[in-house]
């Protein structure tokens, strides 16, 4: 099963946020989690129509990766803004057995090309790999797992993690 979910133009939300991103430490956390049994997958349209919306506003970047039933994603930005984020996915109801990979601080420029929320579909089981990873090896995944991404649509990720 396949569906597209039109893109957000970052300015029809966000015309306030600086250009520059002017904090030199940031915040990265990755996350696996199972679709609710009571939810349908139509659901995910909705997860990244709401992110693609507020992730911006909180200068929150994120790939989040589906696989039909379970979800995967990277989250950068502020500790503060990311950890309140992650909790609010931890208590949404369409998400199950929420489970933090990783998550520490890191130094240097943002991994995603820009706060909001790229999406990928993975069709091959290669989120199979993370249901026991943890810390850095959640990062090596991470890595390995880019290239086989079917990302929507072309985006700009940098495919190295500190």
């Amino acid at each position: 099963m396949s569906f597209y979910i039109a893109p957000i133009l970052l300015r029809d939300y966000v015309a306030s946020l600086p250009l520059e991103d002017v904090v030199s430490e940031h915040y990265q956390l990755i996350y696996l989690s199972r679709l609710a049994l009571d939810s349908s997958v139509t659901c995910v349209a909705v997860i990244v129509r709401s992110a693609r919306q507020r992730n911006p506003m909180q200068a929150i970047g994120g790939l989040l990766v589906f696989d039909g039933e379970r979800f995967w994603q990277y989250l950068e930005g502020e500790k503060t803004s990311v950890c309140a984020l992650a909790e609010r996915i931890r208590t949404d109801c369409r998400h199950t057995d929420f489970r933090i990979l990783l998550q520490s601080k890191f130094s240097g420029p943002r991994l995603l090309s820009a706060p909001g929320l790229e999406y990928a579909l993975c069709y091959d089981g290669c989120l199979d790999c993370f249901e026991e990873a943890c810390g850095t090896q959640a990062v090596d995944l991470l890595n390995a797992l880019l290239p086989r991404l079917d990302m929507e649509p072309k985006h700009s990720i940098i495919c190295s993690v500190i």
